[in-house]
């Protein structure tokens, strides 16, 4: 999660969107009073800091805008420019059940042994929509850019906001990755997709 006072921007960071890998290219171009949240594991390149808010509350990675509006106050809440990332429901599901099971850091025994039927059959899948509206249902970002045109989106953001920005380059979490992608049916697609109808709401994915 990121908050630059610099840029005037709210980065609310969604699973398996790239989202890592925005913060380590970010961290070195904005400023040092500006808001990054740990990453684990640590990424090189990426400098957490100005995570404690006054009250000694810490911002944390993945955490939702309705607590992010709480800390950093309505006013500047409202002023900043917040965005998120989203992806195709399927491919959103594919990854995490990836890192799931294959990341040393993100898994144990269980996810080990679940199969890709047992995980969709599971309905476990990585819902991000409660981090981006609020508790009645409103969007509180003012943009979902997507997964799959990030660069071109990403690119028309920073130029608005004027961060300096010359396409994502940064790939972490490249180990987390498993050998093959498991094969995603029609009866799979369906049932994910059906889960994703809230969402989907927002993003527009069908």
């Amino acid at each position: 999660m990121i908050i630059s006072h610099r840029f005037r921007f709210i980065f609310i960071k969604t699973t398996k969107t790239a989202g890592t890998s925005l913060e380590v290219q970010l961290s070195p171009i904005c400023p040092p009073e500006d808001v990054f949240t740990p990453v684990i594991p640590p990424e090189d390149g990426h400098q957490a800091r100005n995570y404690i808010a006054p009250d000694g509350t810490e911002y944390y990675n993945h955490m939702d805008a309705r607590l992010v509006r709480r800390l950093l106050g309505e006013e500047r809440f409202k002023d900043y420019f917040k965005f998120c990332v989203e992806r195709d429901p399927v491919d959103k599901c594919v990854s995490y059940y990836m890192m799931k099971k294959h990341s040393s850091t993100h898994t144990n025994w269980r996810w080990r042994l679940m199969n890709w039927h047992a995980f969709v059959l599971s309905g476990r899948f990585p819902f991000d929509h409660d981090k981006y509206t609020d508790h009645d249902g409103s969007l509180m970002v003012d943009r979902i850019l997507r997964y799959e045109n990030l660069n071109e989106e990403l690119s028309d953001v920073f130029k608005t906001l004027g961060v300096p920005f010359t396409g994502l380059t940064t790939r972490a979490k490249g180990n987390h990755r498993g050998p093959t992608k498991p094969s995603v049916t029609p009866l799979h697609r369906a049932r994910i997709m059906h889960a994703y109808a809230q969402s989907n709401a927002y993003t527009g994915y069908r």
